[in-house]
């Protein structure tokens, strides 16, 4: 029997893994009145030292088509696999030798044309020098230890679509639209199932009844199937366009709602988190032009102020297009005559009211950006019309901060160097004229004006042009500069210049000292564009992808990407912002804030992680021997606010503070003594009561309740509710003083209690008469635990358990979801979103920390996001000088719904966890409908409304 895939493993470690990996490639794409219609063998037996049964192994391998290598350091120890490879290796073609990496690392050295051995650990060394070029290999590590073995798991299905497309022989798209018709097909039977049916509704009205709900039935499964595609497909093309990503996202939530569509939300969300606006799509008119030496130009800029940003694209208006930054507004366009061929110079003054456009050979037009008219268009030097070179336009162009000036070095008639001609606002005409000697120029103006740079890019000078003198000063030689440069640019004010050779390498110069500050660390760049002198970073573009640089030209962070590559990039001075074009005419707009995802708070007073209450409403921090100060988090872009400092010595790590939700007074409990204090006058209100020692230790352990009369704390003698005007104990919920933590919920109505060492949670619920009810006790089974959560509403709980493992307690059901154990634990709270459909929890690792979302009804693990914290001194720098063990943050409830999240540098950020929020978001960035053929291929049999309305 021809085989057309062999699975080889390890037996110890990856059994569970291959019965999926085979499992998935028997299904996928496969018709559903068929059998499977690929046949991949796995052996079911243990591999001892029989010869009878390596008889049947090499049997099969002699008529497979594909060996699958499910790659880990055991298998690449295994003596039984290693034959297998060596078989494989002396008698078949290495073109159809497959590896999927269950553990361990796999590596390619490309300059090596070689694995790299020293960081390959999961493959044996029968391979070293096997391959020539980088074979096809997927990841399943994640999978694996998710335990994610389902086509329904888009990581899954997209790792068995790129193993079993070679094996069907067609591209992975061509199979998932396959599986997708399958499913169709499917349907589209069941339909017709119903409508046979419905023939003999007479006869059988009962019959038809269970028909309507089969063809229901049928129709959810096709919309999950194409929700579920949709989505691996946002997540595959995450890193290459985020915009086409989020218009995939989209679909997938507004077919069905299902995990995978909120993995795929989350992710583009993240994605997109640098971008303020997509500005304009790409189009396909562009694939007319591959092949071709020159793309149609795309072309932007920005003001240095950072309030403008031009653009054009050759694809679409014929227009300049302008758009407030500050408002987020779009402007009128102008209808400048651009370069539509080849593109032109491009350029806005400093504060973004005027614009100079290349219109032409050697041709300006210069336009008022707030009255959208033209003030001047004319020639700078003759229309060298008979020159050979007269097509590549400007070498360059300077537009002063102000306005008033305009520069340009150009080809002209009889003369073998460039012509560096100067305008005049004021004049209203070219004042200065004269051949520059060199055939690469590149010219800008200081900060003022009143000085033209000219850099002689062949000779390595550089000369100063007096605007008011009308006079050059000496030319100076830069010592070192590289000749014949590919590309050449000036900073904002011209202090500075990036150099990028024709290989791609770039050097950044100070222009003052006449010296290099930079080589390139980071390999080859296509563009690249420099801030003011005084930004710590460079934006810079390789292929298609955006990204900021630190001054060493090491990457630091991507700003986002997309599917062409990028042709035209700017920056504003202050470095807060970057735009780029590409190739097919996409311009998007970025932020360079590393705390963009979210909206940034004021933290005037520093605070760092751990000084948020657990319900998200107050901040503390304690002075030590004198006070402890007091913060409310206030609603929308409030922040922090400092409310009050209690006059009291008392140890942070075990006292608790509250505040009523109108912040008049606060509760402080410290040794079992509880004192009430007035906000306003800092006085205390009351004689200080004394209910017996209180659980120290744990922070947290007192709250206000939604009457703000009552409190609810642990004392050593039980969980009590006390009534705040009289110091009365209320109601006692539990004598007993096992319970070691406490959390309430963030309406204030629920009470979540739990039993650290019993894994026991009880909740209480306020009722219409004013007291605490049960309404919940979970047992969670042995082990230990580490933290409680709850829901805003306290319809839902969370417990993170000693191993790791969170589980998930549906208050009313008493249904409990547990989630897997991973690798990587999370710390600190769950924030839960408003409808509990989702929960976030802060993580850290050695390269940093991040948020990581669960489906609370599946327990899966949809993603997560990774934060930057603020280099200490720097303000945005890219890595904090922090070991691992002081890396942290925390994450609390923000009070209009998402989480608040506090890192060790001070940031506070407030955060969406509310899908209806993310698709708000997207749909700002990716209105448009999806195109044609894609809407066909994922949704031809279905009828969905475009997710974004027009």
């Amino acid at each position: 029997m021809k085989r057309d895939g062999f699975i080889s493993y390890s037996h110890k470690r990856d059994i569970e893994l291959a019965q999926a990996l085979q499992r998935g490639l028997h299904q996928l794409a496969r018709p559903w009145t068929r059998r499977p219609v690929l046949s991949v063998f796995r052996d079911t037996t243990s591999l001892s030292a029989n010869h009878d049964l390596w008889s049947s192994i090499l049997n099969e391998l002699e008529q497979t088509r594909y060996f699958i290598y499910l790659a880990s350091p055991e298998a690449a120890e295994s003596r039984w696999v290693r034959k297998e490879i060596q078989f494989w290796l002396d008698n078949r073609p290495l073109d159809r030798f497959l590896i999927a990496v269950s553990s361990g690392q796999v590596a390619w050295d490309q300059e090596a044309g070689d694995f790299d051995w020293e960081r390959t650990d999961a493959l044996p060394d029968l391979l070293r020098g096997r391959f020539t070029t980088e074979p096809l290999w997927v990841d399943l590590t994640r999978i694996r230890e998710g335990s994610k073995y389902s086509l329904r798991q888009a990581e899954f299905r997209d790792a068995v679509g790129t193993l079993a497309a070679p094996l069907h022989g067609v591209g992975k798209d061509a199979l998932d639209s396959e599986d997708i018709r399958q499913h169709r097909l499917s349907a589209r039977l069941r339909r017709g199932a119903v409508s046979g049916l419905v023939v003999l509704l007479v006869t059988a009205v009962i019959a038809s009844v269970l028909a309507w709900q089969q063809r229901n039935e049928a129709l959810d499964r096709a919309r999950t199937s194409a929700s579920q595609a949709l989505a691996a497909r946002a997540l595959e093309t995450l890193d290459a366009d985020p915009r086409k990503a989020a218009q995939f996202a989209l679909y997938a939530e507004k077919v069905k709602p299902t995990a995978d569509s909120a993995q795929a939300l989350a992710a583009t969300v993240a994605a997109n988190g640098h971008v303020v606006r997509h500005l304009k799509p790409g189009s396909d008119e562009v694939s007319a032009y591959i092949g071709s030496r020159s793309s149609p130009p795309a072309r932007v800029a920005i003001s240095r102020d950072g309030g403008v940003l031009a653009y054009y694209a050759a694809f679409g208006s014929r227009k300049v297009h302008i758009y407030d930054i500050r408002t987020g507004q779009s402007r009128n366009p102008l209808p400048a005559q651009t370069q539509e061929s080849v593109g032109g110079e491009f350029e806005l003054s400093a504060d973004g009211g005027i614009l100079a456009v290349e219109s032409g050979v050697n041709h300006v037009q210069l336009w008022d950006v707030r009255k959208a008219r033209q003030l001047w268009a004319g020639s700078l030097g003759n229309n060298p019309k008979e020159l050979s070179n007269a097509h590549k336009g400007f070498r360059s162009m300077a537009l002063s901060p102000d306005g008033r000036w305009l520069a340009a070095a150009h080809a002209t008639i009889g003369a073998d160097s460039l012509q560096i001609s100067i305008w005049s606002r004021a004049a209203g005409r070219v004042v200065h004229e004269e051949l520059s000697g060199s055939q690469n120029v590149t010219l800008g103006f200081e900060e003022t004006g009143r000085q033209l740079l000219a850099l002689d890019e062949d000779a390595g000078s550089l000369r100063r042009y007096d605007t008011l003198r009308g006079t050059w000063g000496a030319a100076r030689k830069l010592d070192g500069f590289q000749a014949k440069s590919d590309d050449v640019i000036l900073a904002p004010g011209a202090g500075q210049a990036a150099v990028r050779s024709r290989d791609g390498e770039v050097q950044i110069w100070d222009l003052v000292t006449g010296k290099p500050i930079a080589g390139s660390g980071t390999g080859a760049l296509d563009e690249i564009a420099l801030p003011g002198a005084g930004v710590r970073f460079v934006a810079g573009a390789r292929d298609g992808t955006v990204a900021l640089y630190d001054r060493d030209l090491s990457r630091d962070r991507v700003l986002g990407a997309f599917s062409f590559p990028v042709q035209d990039l700017a920056v504003s001075g202050d470095g807060r912002w970057v735009a780029a074009g590409s190739d097919d005419g996409a311009i998007s707009l970025f932020s360079a804030d590393p705390l963009r995802a979210g909206a940034v708070l004021p933290n005037a007073d520093g605070l760092k992680a751990k000084s948020l209450s657990t319900d998200g409403r107050v901040a503390l921090r304690a002075v030590p021997d004198e006070r402890v100060d007091v913060w409310t988090v206030g609603k929308g872009d409030a922040g922090l606010r400092r409310l009050m400092g209690i006059p009291k010595a008392v140890n942070f790590e075990e006292s608790a503070v509250s505040v009523t939700a109108d912040g008049s007074r606060a509760a402080l409990l410290w040794e079992g003594e509880l004192s009430l204090w007035d906000t306003r006058t800092g006085g205390q209100i009351g004689e200080p009561v004394f209910y017996g020692s209180s659980k120290s230790g744990f922070s947290g352990e007192l709250f206000f309740l939604a009457d703000d009369v009552h409190l609810v704390g642990i004392w050593e003698k039980g969980v009590l509710i006390i009534d705040s005007r009289t110091g009365r104990i209320r109601q006692t919920l539990s004598d007993e003083s096992h319970y070691t933590l406490l959390v309430v919920s963030g309406d204030r109505r629920s009470v979540a209690l739990l039993d650290r060492t019993a894994v026991e949670v009880n909740v209480w619920r306020l009722s219409e008469g004013g007291r605490m009810k049960r309404v919940r006790t979970a047992q969670l089974g042995v082990g230990s635990a580490s933290n409680v959560s709850v829901s805003h509403g306290g319809d839902m709980v969370a417990v993170t358990q000693g191993d790791g493992r969170i589980s998930f307690i549906d208050v009313e059901s008493g249904r409990i979801t547990n989630g897997a154990v991973l690798s990587q634990s999370g710390y600190g709270l769950l924030v839960f979103s408003r409808d509990t459909r989702l929960a976030a929890q802060a993580f850290s690792n050695r390269d940093g920390v991040g948020v990581r979302f669960w489906d609370t009804r599946s327990g899966d693990v949809l993603g997560t996001w990774p934060l930057k914290l603020r280099a200490p001194g720097t303000g945005v720098g890219p890595r904090a000088k922090w070991t691992y063990a002081e890396i942290d943050m925390q994450l609390a409830p923000a009070p209009e719904g998402g989480f608040l999240a506090l890192g060790i540098d001070g940031s506070l950020v407030r955060r969406s966890l509310d899908p209806d929020v993310w698709r708000r978001d997207l749909c700002a960035l990716a209105p448009e409908p999806l195109p044609k053929a894609e809407y066909e291929r994922y949704l031809g049999d279905l009828a969905v409304d475009r997710p974004c309305p027009a």
